[in-house]
Protein backbone atom coordinates (compact mmCIF):
# COMPACT_ATOMS: atom_id res chain seq x y z
CA UNK A 1 0.00 0.00 0.00
CA UNK A 2 1.14 3.53 -0.68
CA UNK A 3 1.92 5.72 2.30
CA UNK A 4 0.55 9.23 2.44
CA UNK A 5 1.86 12.08 4.56
CA UNK A 6 -0.34 13.22 7.36
CA UNK A 7 -2.52 16.16 6.47
CA UNK A 8 -1.30 19.07 8.56
CA UNK A 9 -3.84 20.02 11.21
CA UNK A 10 -4.82 23.65 10.90
CA UNK A 11 -4.56 25.81 14.04
CA UNK A 12 -7.69 26.25 16.10
CA UNK A 13 -9.49 29.57 15.94
CA UNK A 14 -10.72 30.20 19.48
CA UNK A 15 -13.97 31.77 20.62
CA UNK A 16 -11.98 34.63 22.21
CA UNK A 17 -10.46 35.58 18.87
CA UNK A 18 -13.81 35.47 17.07
CA UNK A 19 -15.93 36.51 20.04
CA UNK A 20 -18.09 33.40 19.51
CA UNK A 21 -19.53 30.95 22.09
CA UNK A 22 -17.83 27.97 20.41
CA UNK A 23 -14.49 26.83 19.05
CA UNK A 24 -14.05 26.25 15.32
CA UNK A 25 -11.53 23.72 14.00
CA UNK A 26 -11.34 23.70 10.21
CA UNK A 27 -8.96 21.96 7.84
CA UNK A 28 -8.68 24.51 5.05
CA UNK A 29 -7.13 22.01 2.65
CA UNK A 30 -10.09 19.67 2.98
CA UNK A 31 -12.58 22.52 2.58
CA UNK A 32 -10.85 23.72 -0.57
CA UNK A 33 -10.72 20.18 -1.95
CA UNK A 34 -14.47 19.76 -1.39
CA UNK A 35 -15.18 23.08 -3.12
CA UNK A 36 -12.88 22.23 -6.04
CA UNK A 37 -14.33 18.72 -6.42
CA UNK A 38 -17.94 19.92 -6.32
CA UNK A 39 -17.16 22.71 -8.79
CA UNK A 40 -15.57 20.38 -11.37
CA UNK A 41 -18.45 17.89 -11.12
CA UNK A 42 -21.02 20.67 -11.51
CA UNK A 43 -19.16 22.13 -14.48
CA UNK A 44 -18.46 18.91 -16.39
CA UNK A 45 -21.80 17.20 -15.72
CA UNK A 46 -24.12 19.86 -17.05
CA UNK A 47 -27.75 18.63 -17.19
CA UNK A 48 -29.17 18.75 -20.71
CA UNK A 49 -32.04 20.98 -19.65
CA UNK A 50 -29.54 23.67 -18.57
CA UNK A 51 -28.18 23.65 -22.14
CA UNK A 52 -31.57 24.94 -23.33
CA UNK A 53 -31.44 27.98 -21.00
CA UNK A 54 -29.28 31.14 -20.79
CA UNK A 55 -27.47 29.57 -17.81
CA UNK A 56 -25.67 27.35 -20.33
CA UNK A 57 -23.16 30.14 -21.06
CA UNK A 58 -22.18 30.20 -17.38
CA UNK A 59 -21.58 26.44 -17.46
CA UNK A 60 -19.38 26.86 -20.54
CA UNK A 61 -17.17 29.36 -18.73
CA UNK A 62 -17.12 27.09 -15.66
CA UNK A 63 -15.93 24.18 -17.82
CA UNK A 64 -12.96 26.16 -19.11
CA UNK A 65 -12.05 27.12 -15.55
CA UNK A 66 -12.47 23.50 -14.39
CA UNK A 67 -10.21 22.19 -17.17
CA UNK A 68 -7.46 24.77 -16.60
CA UNK A 69 -7.54 24.41 -12.82
CA UNK A 70 -7.42 20.59 -13.05
CA UNK A 71 -4.41 20.58 -15.37
CA UNK A 72 -2.70 23.21 -13.22
CA UNK A 73 -3.24 21.30 -9.96
CA UNK A 74 -2.18 18.02 -11.58
CA UNK A 75 1.13 19.57 -12.65
CA UNK A 76 2.06 21.61 -9.56
CA UNK A 77 1.19 18.83 -7.10
CA UNK A 78 3.04 16.23 -9.20
CA UNK A 79 0.12 13.79 -9.09
CA UNK A 80 0.86 10.19 -10.02
CA UNK A 81 0.78 9.65 -13.79
CA UNK A 82 -0.45 6.07 -13.77
CA UNK A 83 -1.16 3.50 -16.49
CA UNK A 84 -4.87 4.36 -16.63
CA UNK A 85 -4.23 8.04 -17.33
CA UNK A 86 -1.59 7.19 -19.93
CA UNK A 87 -3.82 4.58 -21.61
CA UNK A 88 -6.84 6.89 -21.63
CA UNK A 89 -4.78 9.73 -23.11
CA UNK A 90 -3.37 7.44 -25.82
CA UNK A 91 -6.88 6.22 -26.63
CA UNK A 92 -8.33 9.72 -26.94
CA UNK A 93 -5.31 11.10 -28.83
CA UNK A 94 -5.59 8.24 -31.32
CA UNK A 95 -9.25 9.17 -31.89
CA UNK A 96 -8.11 12.76 -32.47
CA UNK A 97 -5.45 11.59 -34.95
CA UNK A 98 -8.02 9.46 -36.79
CA UNK A 99 -10.39 12.44 -36.91
CA UNK A 100 -7.73 14.75 -38.34
CA UNK A 101 -6.63 12.18 -40.95
CA UNK A 102 -10.23 11.69 -42.10
CA UNK A 103 -11.14 15.37 -41.94
CA UNK A 104 -13.99 14.50 -39.58
CA UNK A 105 -15.57 16.37 -36.65
CA UNK A 106 -12.71 17.74 -34.50
CA UNK A 107 -15.24 19.77 -32.51
CA UNK A 108 -16.75 16.49 -31.28
CA UNK A 109 -13.35 15.55 -29.82
CA UNK A 110 -13.06 18.91 -28.08
CA UNK A 111 -16.58 18.73 -26.65
CA UNK A 112 -16.39 15.12 -25.48
CA UNK A 113 -13.10 13.23 -25.65
CA UNK A 114 -10.94 15.97 -24.16
CA UNK A 115 -13.13 15.99 -21.06
CA UNK A 116 -12.58 12.25 -20.55
CA UNK A 117 -8.86 12.94 -20.13
CA UNK A 118 -9.58 15.85 -17.79
CA UNK A 119 -11.89 13.70 -15.67
CA UNK A 120 -9.27 10.97 -15.22
CA UNK A 121 -6.82 13.65 -14.06
CA UNK A 122 -9.47 15.12 -11.76
CA UNK A 123 -10.30 11.76 -10.17
CA UNK A 124 -6.60 11.04 -9.58
CA UNK A 125 -6.06 14.45 -7.96
CA UNK A 126 -8.93 14.13 -5.50
CA UNK A 127 -8.30 10.49 -4.64
CA UNK A 128 -4.62 11.10 -3.90
CA UNK A 129 -5.32 14.18 -1.77
CA UNK A 130 -8.25 12.69 0.16
CA UNK A 131 -9.88 9.57 -1.26
CA UNK A 132 -13.14 9.96 0.63
CA UNK A 133 -13.94 13.40 -0.76
CA UNK A 134 -14.78 12.18 -4.27
CA UNK A 135 -17.63 9.77 -3.37
CA UNK A 136 -18.99 12.46 -1.06
CA UNK A 137 -19.10 15.20 -3.71
CA UNK A 138 -20.27 12.83 -6.44
CA UNK A 139 -23.14 11.63 -4.27
CA UNK A 140 -24.03 15.19 -3.25
CA UNK A 141 -24.00 16.77 -6.73
CA UNK A 142 -25.28 13.86 -8.84
CA UNK A 143 -27.78 12.94 -6.14
CA UNK A 144 -29.07 16.52 -6.21
CA UNK A 145 -29.42 16.30 -9.99
CA UNK A 146 -31.18 12.94 -9.67
CA UNK A 147 -33.74 14.31 -7.21
CA UNK A 148 -34.48 17.31 -9.43
CA UNK A 149 -34.93 14.97 -12.40
CA UNK A 150 -37.32 12.77 -10.42
CA UNK A 151 -39.38 15.77 -9.33
CA UNK A 152 -39.55 16.99 -12.93
CA UNK A 153 -40.64 13.51 -14.04
CA UNK A 154 -43.51 13.64 -11.55
CA UNK A 155 -44.55 17.18 -12.48
CA UNK A 156 -44.16 16.66 -16.24
CA UNK A 157 -44.98 13.00 -16.97
CA UNK A 158 -45.05 13.67 -20.73
CA UNK A 159 -41.70 15.46 -20.75
CA UNK A 160 -40.47 19.01 -20.13
CA UNK A 161 -39.26 19.77 -23.65
CA UNK A 162 -38.68 18.18 -27.06
CA UNK A 163 -35.32 16.80 -28.18
CA UNK A 164 -34.37 16.91 -31.89
CA UNK A 165 -37.95 17.83 -32.76
CA UNK A 166 -39.05 14.29 -32.05
CA UNK A 167 -38.44 13.01 -28.52
CA UNK A 168 -40.60 14.55 -25.82
CA UNK A 169 -39.53 12.29 -22.95
CA UNK A 170 -36.86 14.74 -21.81
CA UNK A 171 -36.53 16.03 -18.27
CA UNK A 172 -33.91 17.87 -16.23
CA UNK A 173 -31.13 15.42 -17.13
CA UNK A 174 -32.26 15.24 -20.74
CA UNK A 175 -33.54 12.42 -22.92
CA UNK A 176 -34.34 9.37 -20.81
CA UNK A 177 -31.74 6.96 -22.29
CA UNK A 178 -28.57 9.02 -21.71
CA UNK A 179 -29.88 10.53 -18.48
CA UNK A 180 -30.00 7.04 -16.99
CA UNK A 181 -26.20 6.86 -17.15
CA UNK A 182 -25.74 9.90 -14.90
CA UNK A 183 -28.36 8.46 -12.57
CA UNK A 184 -26.53 5.13 -12.60
CA UNK A 185 -23.31 6.82 -11.49
CA UNK A 186 -25.22 8.56 -8.69
CA UNK A 187 -26.63 5.19 -7.61
CA UNK A 188 -23.17 3.63 -7.70
CA UNK A 189 -21.45 6.16 -5.44
CA UNK A 190 -24.43 6.26 -3.07
CA UNK A 191 -24.38 2.48 -2.67
CA UNK A 192 -20.58 2.48 -2.32
CA UNK A 193 -20.84 4.96 0.55
CA UNK A 194 -23.59 2.93 2.19
CA UNK A 195 -21.64 -0.32 2.01
CA UNK A 196 -18.19 1.15 2.74
CA UNK A 197 -19.15 3.28 5.73
CA UNK A 198 -21.80 0.84 7.00
CA UNK A 199 -23.57 2.60 9.87
CA UNK A 200 -21.97 5.98 9.12
CA UNK A 201 -23.72 6.68 5.82
CA UNK A 202 -26.24 9.46 5.34
CA UNK A 203 -29.95 9.07 4.73
CA UNK A 204 -29.17 11.14 1.64
CA UNK A 205 -27.50 8.17 -0.01
CA UNK A 206 -30.57 5.99 0.50
CA UNK A 207 -32.76 8.73 -0.97
CA UNK A 208 -30.53 8.85 -4.07
CA UNK A 209 -30.85 5.07 -4.49
CA UNK A 210 -34.64 5.18 -4.25
CA UNK A 211 -35.01 8.22 -6.51
CA UNK A 212 -32.61 6.86 -9.13
CA UNK A 213 -34.02 3.36 -9.31
CA UNK A 214 -37.57 4.73 -9.44
CA UNK A 215 -36.83 6.87 -12.50
CA UNK A 216 -35.05 4.08 -14.39
CA UNK A 217 -37.79 1.53 -13.85
CA UNK A 218 -40.70 3.94 -14.38
CA UNK A 219 -39.24 4.85 -17.78
CA UNK A 220 -39.15 1.17 -18.83
CA UNK A 221 -35.93 1.58 -20.82
CA UNK A 222 -34.81 -1.94 -21.69
CA UNK A 223 -31.06 -1.24 -21.72
CA UNK A 224 -31.08 0.61 -18.40
CA UNK A 225 -33.40 -1.89 -16.72
CA UNK A 226 -31.25 -4.86 -17.77
CA UNK A 227 -28.13 -3.05 -16.60
CA UNK A 228 -29.61 -2.17 -13.21
CA UNK A 229 -30.95 -5.70 -12.73
CA UNK A 230 -27.48 -7.05 -13.47
CA UNK A 231 -26.04 -4.47 -11.07
CA UNK A 232 -28.48 -5.42 -8.29
CA UNK A 233 -28.16 -9.19 -8.76
CA UNK A 234 -24.38 -8.94 -8.68
CA UNK A 235 -24.53 -6.98 -5.43
CA UNK A 236 -26.85 -9.56 -3.86
CA UNK A 237 -24.93 -12.70 -4.85
CA UNK A 238 -21.53 -11.17 -4.03
CA UNK A 239 -22.54 -10.82 -0.37
CA UNK A 240 -21.61 -14.49 -0.05
CA UNK A 241 -17.83 -14.74 0.34
CA UNK A 242 -17.57 -18.01 -1.57
CA UNK A 243 -19.65 -16.72 -4.49
CA UNK A 244 -17.73 -13.45 -4.44
CA UNK A 245 -14.45 -15.33 -4.58
CA UNK A 246 -15.62 -17.44 -7.52
CA UNK A 247 -17.61 -14.96 -9.58
CA UNK A 248 -16.39 -11.46 -8.76
CA UNK A 249 -13.22 -11.64 -10.81
CA UNK A 250 -13.12 -8.38 -12.74
CA UNK A 251 -10.80 -9.70 -15.45
CA UNK A 252 -13.14 -12.56 -16.31
CA UNK A 253 -16.18 -10.27 -16.36
CA UNK A 254 -14.51 -7.69 -18.59
CA UNK A 255 -13.29 -10.37 -20.98
CA UNK A 256 -16.73 -12.00 -21.05
CA UNK A 257 -18.49 -8.75 -21.94
CA UNK A 258 -16.07 -7.96 -24.75
CA UNK A 259 -16.62 -11.51 -25.96
CA UNK A 260 -20.38 -10.94 -25.74
CA UNK A 261 -19.99 -7.97 -28.09
CA UNK A 262 -18.47 -10.19 -30.80
CA UNK A 263 -21.13 -12.86 -30.18
CA UNK A 264 -23.87 -10.30 -30.79
CA UNK A 265 -22.20 -8.77 -33.82
CA UNK A 266 -21.01 -11.92 -35.62
CA UNK A 267 -23.08 -14.86 -34.35
CA UNK A 268 -26.39 -13.11 -33.63
CA UNK A 269 -26.88 -14.83 -30.26
CA UNK A 270 -29.90 -12.60 -29.72
CA UNK A 271 -31.80 -15.04 -31.94
CA UNK A 272 -31.47 -17.66 -29.19
CA UNK A 273 -34.74 -18.53 -27.44
CA UNK A 274 -33.33 -17.42 -24.08
CA UNK A 275 -32.77 -13.90 -25.35
CA UNK A 276 -36.10 -13.79 -27.17
CA UNK A 277 -37.78 -14.52 -23.84
CA UNK A 278 -36.04 -11.51 -22.27
CA UNK A 279 -37.04 -9.23 -25.13
CA UNK A 280 -40.63 -10.49 -25.07
CA UNK A 281 -40.80 -9.86 -21.32
CA UNK A 282 -39.61 -6.29 -21.81
CA UNK A 283 -41.93 -5.85 -24.79
CA UNK A 284 -39.03 -4.97 -27.10
CA UNK A 285 -38.01 -6.06 -30.58
CA UNK A 286 -35.34 -8.76 -30.90
CA UNK A 287 -33.61 -6.50 -33.44
CA UNK A 288 -32.62 -4.32 -30.45
CA UNK A 289 -35.19 -1.74 -31.49
CA UNK A 290 -33.76 -1.57 -35.01
CA UNK A 291 -30.14 -1.32 -33.86
CA UNK A 292 -29.14 -4.48 -35.76
CA UNK A 293 -29.83 -2.62 -39.04
CA UNK A 294 -27.50 0.20 -37.96
CA UNK A 295 -24.81 -2.32 -37.02
CA UNK A 296 -25.09 -3.99 -40.40
CA UNK A 297 -24.56 -0.70 -42.23
CA UNK A 298 -21.69 0.21 -39.91
CA UNK A 299 -19.90 -3.11 -40.57
CA UNK A 300 -20.21 -2.59 -44.32
CA UNK A 301 -18.68 0.88 -43.99
CA UNK A 302 -15.83 -0.51 -41.89
CA UNK A 303 -15.15 -3.28 -44.40
CA UNK A 304 -15.19 -0.77 -47.24
CA UNK A 305 -12.31 1.10 -45.60
CA UNK A 306 -11.40 2.06 -42.05
CA UNK A 307 -9.95 -1.05 -40.46
CA UNK A 308 -6.88 0.80 -39.18
CA UNK A 309 -7.74 4.49 -38.86
CA UNK A 310 -11.50 4.27 -38.81
CA UNK A 311 -13.51 7.18 -40.14
CA UNK A 312 -12.81 9.66 -37.35
CA UNK A 313 -15.26 11.09 -34.85
CA UNK A 314 -18.62 11.80 -36.43
CA UNK A 315 -21.15 14.47 -35.60
CA UNK A 316 -24.87 13.68 -35.47
CA UNK A 317 -25.30 15.20 -38.93
CA UNK A 318 -22.53 12.96 -40.32
CA UNK A 319 -24.18 9.85 -38.92
CA UNK A 320 -27.47 10.86 -40.47
CA UNK A 321 -25.74 11.06 -43.84
CA UNK A 322 -24.04 7.70 -43.29
CA UNK A 323 -27.11 5.77 -42.19
CA UNK A 324 -30.01 7.79 -43.52
CA UNK A 325 -32.30 7.19 -40.54
CA UNK A 326 -33.68 10.16 -38.64
CA UNK A 327 -32.73 8.74 -35.23
CA UNK A 328 -29.46 7.13 -36.27
CA UNK A 329 -27.18 9.74 -34.72
CA UNK A 330 -24.66 7.16 -33.46
CA UNK A 331 -23.87 3.48 -34.01
CA UNK A 332 -25.86 2.45 -30.90
CA UNK A 333 -23.02 0.20 -29.70
CA UNK A 334 -20.04 1.95 -28.18
CA UNK A 335 -17.68 -0.93 -28.91
CA UNK A 336 -18.66 -0.93 -32.58
CA UNK A 337 -18.57 2.86 -32.67
CA UNK A 338 -14.96 2.82 -31.43
CA UNK A 339 -14.07 0.53 -34.35
CA UNK A 340 -16.10 2.64 -36.76
CA UNK A 341 -14.46 5.92 -35.68
CA UNK A 342 -10.97 4.83 -34.62
CA UNK A 343 -10.39 1.49 -36.29
CA UNK A 344 -9.47 -1.78 -34.62
CA UNK A 345 -6.37 -0.21 -33.07
CA UNK A 346 -8.61 2.08 -31.00
CA UNK A 347 -10.68 -0.95 -29.98
CA UNK A 348 -7.54 -2.82 -28.86
CA UNK A 349 -6.40 0.20 -26.81
CA UNK A 350 -9.84 0.39 -25.15
CA UNK A 351 -9.73 -3.34 -24.40
CA UNK A 352 -6.26 -2.87 -22.89
CA UNK A 353 -7.53 -0.09 -20.60
CA UNK A 354 -10.31 -2.32 -19.28
CA UNK A 355 -8.09 -5.38 -18.83
CA UNK A 356 -5.36 -3.35 -17.10
CA UNK A 357 -7.89 -1.89 -14.66
CA UNK A 358 -9.53 -5.27 -14.05
CA UNK A 359 -6.21 -7.05 -13.38
CA UNK A 360 -5.15 -4.34 -10.91
CA UNK A 361 -8.54 -4.53 -9.18
CA UNK A 362 -8.28 -8.32 -8.90
CA UNK A 363 -4.81 -8.09 -7.37
CA UNK A 364 -6.23 -5.90 -4.62
CA UNK A 365 -8.54 -8.72 -3.48
CA UNK A 366 -11.09 -6.23 -2.26
CA UNK A 367 -13.98 -7.18 -0.02
CA UNK A 368 -17.70 -6.60 -0.37
CA UNK A 369 -17.40 -2.86 0.26
CA UNK A 370 -15.83 -2.45 -3.19
CA UNK A 371 -18.31 -4.60 -5.09
CA UNK A 372 -20.49 -1.59 -6.11
CA UNK A 373 -17.60 -0.42 -8.30
CA UNK A 374 -17.24 -3.77 -10.06
CA UNK A 375 -21.01 -4.18 -10.33
CA UNK A 376 -21.24 -0.70 -11.84
CA UNK A 377 -18.57 -1.46 -14.42
CA UNK A 378 -20.52 -4.58 -15.36
CA UNK A 379 -23.72 -2.52 -15.75
CA UNK A 380 -22.01 0.17 -17.83
CA UNK A 381 -20.37 -2.37 -20.13
CA UNK A 382 -23.81 -3.95 -20.56
CA UNK A 383 -25.24 -0.57 -21.59
CA UNK A 384 -22.36 -0.03 -24.01
CA UNK A 385 -23.45 -3.12 -25.92
CA UNK A 386 -26.44 -1.19 -27.30
CA UNK A 387 -25.80 2.50 -26.54
CA UNK A 388 -23.17 4.95 -27.75
CA UNK A 389 -24.30 8.37 -26.59
CA UNK A 390 -21.28 10.62 -26.06
CA UNK A 391 -22.37 11.39 -22.51
CA UNK A 392 -22.25 7.69 -21.64
CA UNK A 393 -18.51 7.48 -22.09
CA UNK A 394 -17.18 9.74 -19.34
CA UNK A 395 -19.19 7.93 -16.67
CA UNK A 396 -17.54 4.65 -17.58
CA UNK A 397 -14.07 6.16 -17.25
CA UNK A 398 -14.91 7.55 -13.81
CA UNK A 399 -15.82 4.04 -12.65
CA UNK A 400 -12.59 2.74 -14.19
CA UNK A 401 -10.64 5.42 -12.31
CA UNK A 402 -12.31 4.53 -9.01
CA UNK A 403 -11.57 0.84 -9.55
CA UNK A 404 -7.97 1.44 -10.60
CA UNK A 405 -7.33 3.55 -7.50
CA UNK A 406 -9.39 1.49 -5.04
CA UNK A 407 -6.33 0.97 -2.84
CA UNK A 408 -6.31 4.68 -1.99
CA UNK A 409 -9.52 4.36 0.02
CA UNK A 410 -7.93 2.01 2.55
CA UNK A 411 -4.61 3.88 2.44
CA UNK A 412 -6.47 7.06 3.39
CA UNK A 413 -8.53 5.51 6.16
CA UNK A 414 -6.90 7.66 8.83
CA UNK A 415 -8.53 10.69 7.17
CA UNK A 416 -11.98 9.10 7.08
CA UNK A 417 -13.32 11.18 9.97
CA UNK A 418 -14.46 14.70 9.36
CA UNK A 419 -11.86 17.43 9.83
CA UNK A 420 -14.51 20.14 9.94
CA UNK A 421 -15.64 20.25 13.55
CA UNK A 422 -17.75 22.65 15.58
CA UNK A 423 -17.05 22.03 19.26
CA UNK A 424 -19.57 23.89 21.39
CA UNK A 425 -18.86 24.94 24.94
CA UNK A 426 -20.16 27.44 27.44
CA UNK A 427 -18.59 30.87 27.52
Amino acid sequence: MREFPEIEQMPTVTSTELNLPFTVCIDKQKCLLIIYSAFVILALFEPDYIATTPVHSIFQIARYIAVLSTVFIFVIRKINLNALIIGTTIFEVWLLFSTVVNGAAIDVWIKNCAYVIVLTLFVQIVLEMDAHILPLTLSAVLGFYTHINTICRILYPDGMYTYLSKYRNCWFLGYDNPSCMMIHLAITVALFRIVYYKNHYLIWDWSVLISGFWFIFIQNIATAIIAEVVFSVFMIVSRNKLIRKCFSKATLIVGALFFLFFMIQFINIQDNAIFSFIFNTLGKSITYMGRSRIWSVAWKEIQAGGWIFGKGLQSSEMYLRFFGGRSWINVHSYYLQVIFEGGFLAFVILLGIFICTAVRFDKGRYGYAYMPLLASLLAIMTMWQTEAYRDLIKYGFIILSLMYNADLFDSDKEHCTSRIQFVFHRS
